[in-house]
């Protein structure tokens, strides 16, 4: 077997390509790495494989019973991450929902005084999904990814328990 180190060797990528500007220790990125296996099992056993947001209205319909403990932990990162002076900030517009209807959708939810468990629910699985999209195709820059634990960690809390129910 050959002397491949692929932490070490994808750690020294990251730091050339972010020009030395930050120490790259990929232990940093738990969550992340987290997230790859929880949204795995999520999109295979919650959404036949091919989650959207199809998928995502059919799986959050009928859902008031989750584990309320988490699921209000992370309503409210949400609430704190989307929210300014009761109005959308520029954190939802980098989510780059192109889709207006979906847009409008989400839109009206976060800003509602009191949405349903259930929107609740569609909207943070949405967000958890814009993740997974903007994490994929390129659009979480390295050098920002690492300030981004968190929400890493309130997507993991969600899928958890998603999985668990």
């Amino acid at each position: 077997m050959s002397t491949f180190n692929s932490t070490q060797n994808l750690e020294q990528l990251l730091s050339l390509e972010l020009k030395n500007k930050t120490d790259v220790k990929l232990s940093k990125l738990t969550e992340v790495r987290n997230f790859l296996f929880y949204w795995n099992m999520f999109e295979n056993k919650k959404c036949a494989k091919n989650c959207n947001w199809k998928a995502l209205e059919k799986f959050s319909k009928g859902r008031s019973n989750i584990d309320n403990t988490f699921f209000k932990e992370v309503w409210d990162f949400m609430k704190n991450r989307y929210l300014q002076n009761s109005k959308v900030n520029g954190n939802f517009r980098k989510l780059r929902i192109t889709d207006i209807n979906k847009s409008n959708r989400m839109t009206q939810i976060i800003e509602s005084a009191s949405p349903s468990d259930e929107d609740k629910l569609l909207f943070c699985l949405y967000v958890i999904y814009r993740y997974r999209c903007n994490l994929f195709h390129g659009e979480k820059e390295p050098t920002v990814i690492w300030q981004q634990n968190d929400i890493f960690y309130y997507a993991n809390m969600l899928l958890y328990t998603c999985l668990k129910n």
